[in-house]
């Protein structure tokens, strides 16, 4: 029985020799062929995707499919009764050449074994010199159709391209996943109504509201349109310890008030009344606060001019704040964050 099994594996893998020596004498000859390229847009949009797929007239020659063919080839793995030490791993063209001549060195050192053990490992190789011969039967076909070769590789690069393409438009139209929230208040509380990026006191309150990120390193500029204002109106920095219920500019955090332009702060500083810019800022005119927190300074812009207003602020996270004593009503608008 081992016998002809033996004779019907040595069948399929002088087959194999014969497809082999086949696909080699193809070598150089060449052939032009369209290929495809997957190339990423210069200016990606939502619309257009962000990789497209490159259509390429070559003429190259027919072997180089070769390099090009590649599968994952699953096969059954014998006893190594002999210390042989094939290695199964096959993945390409080279590797089916090695292993077929490999394993067909082998199949006769079975005629020395029982029978029965041998009917085992050979049913193995039998399977793996099948599965082999069906690969380069996929491989010859290929080289002598290389149009359809090349258009099956640009179906699978197109559902690849078209798979990215939509993963990445989740995050381009969702730029929350990347930046986090859109910078801006953070939201109705106590002391404050939000709308957009628009924070109005609310009518006998007292309190502070902090934009919804804090920054501990870098330099980030706001730039604040007051829409109303009257009395005290303080714009500054300030730690998320700020109270939400009670104003802080003379206890915690860093402060000009909008009515006349000086400073209010807590410690270390602890200024009160300090002059910075010297002027009010009524309805419709518009303040730049630039927060650099490498430097721990914070500066007011003016029509262009900078004022230095505090030095030696703390290294934690600072948040824009607003903060009110309640004794009028006032409306700012967060017109930009650079």
């Amino acid at each position: 029985m081992s016998d002809e099994l033996i004779g019907d594996i040595k069948t399929v893998a002088l087959i194999n020799q014969e497809l082999i020596l086949r696909i080699n004498q193809i070598g150089d000859e060449t052939t032009q062929f369209t290929n495809y390229y997957i190339q990423a847009r210069p200016e990606p949009s939502p619309e257009k995707g962000f990789f497209f797929i490159e259509q390429v007239v070559e003429e190259l020659p027919r072997s180089s499919l070769l390099e090009n063919w590649k599968k994952s080839i699953t096969l059954k793995k014998p006893i190594d009764l002999f210390n042989d030490k094939i290695n199964f791993n096959c993945t390409n063209f080279q590797d089916i050449t090695r292993l077929n001549e490999s394993m067909l060195g082998v199949i006769d050192k079975f005629l020395f074994l029982d029978p029965k053990r041998a009917q085992s490992e050979l049913v193995k190789y039998k399977s793996n010199f099948e599965t082999l011969q069906q690969c380069l039967g996929e491989i010859e076909g290929a080289l002598n159709n290389v149009t359809n070769f090349y258009e099956s590789k640009l179906k699978a690069y197109q559902s690849e391209v078209d798979d990215i393409n939509t993963r990445l438009n989740g995050v381009f139209l969702n730029p929350d996943v990347i930046f986090g929230p859109k910078f801006g208040w953070e939201g109705s509380n106590y002391s404050h109504t939000v709308v957009k990026n628009k924070a109005a006191l609310n009518s006998g309150k007292s309190g502070c509201i902090l934009s919804n990120r804090g920054f501990s390193t870098g330099i980030h500029k706001f730039t604040i349109k007051i829409l109303s204002r009257s009395s005290t109106c303080m714009i500054g920095v300030a730690p998320n310890s700020v109270s939400r219920n009670n104003y802080n500019y003379t206890s915690n955090g860093f402060f000009m008030n909008l009515a006349n332009g000086t400073l209010y702060s807590g410690p270390p500083q602890y200024y009160s009344y300090r002059t910075c810019i010297g002027r009010s800022f009524d309805a419709n005119s518009t303040i730049t606060l630039i927060l650099n927190c490498n430097n721990h300074t914070l500066t007011y812009q003016d029509n262009g001019v900078d004022y230095l207003a505090y030095e030696n602020l703390p290294s934690s996270v600072l948040y824009l704040a607003l903060d009110n004593d309640g004794a009028g009503a006032s409306e700012v608008e967060l017109t930009k964050k650079s």
